[in-house]
């Protein structure tokens, strides 16, 4: 098992009923965009995961990490405080 952390950066499939899910994440250690599967039910595009999984390659689609688990990382730095309050999650309180 293997370690990735990054940005969410877009959902190419989810169903509702399994969670399952493909998705677009910008890992640092990576020049383009990796391809993930798994079960992430409710993940939004913007958050931070840390996601442990496998290498596979898939027939058709390619090289892709399957996750096994995942975890949501709170935003730590400029960056990504921005993108958490970007991503609409978050709602304002009214005066």
């Amino acid at each position: 098992m293997e370690d990735l952390t990054g940005f969410l950066e877009s959902i190419v499939f989810s169903s509702e009923e399994s969670g399952f899910t493909v998705g677009r994440l910008k890992a640092p250690r990576f020049q383009d965009l990796v391809t993930i599967v798994g079960t992430l039910p409710g993940v939004q595009p913007r958050e931070k995961l840390l996601c442990r999984g496998v290498w596979k390659h898939h027939p058709k689609h390619g090289r892709q990490f399957e996750i096994a688990s995942y975890q949501l990382e709170a935003p730590a730095d400029a960056v990504g405080i921005e993108k958490y309050l970007a991503s609409g999650r978050t709602s304002g309180s009214k005066i």
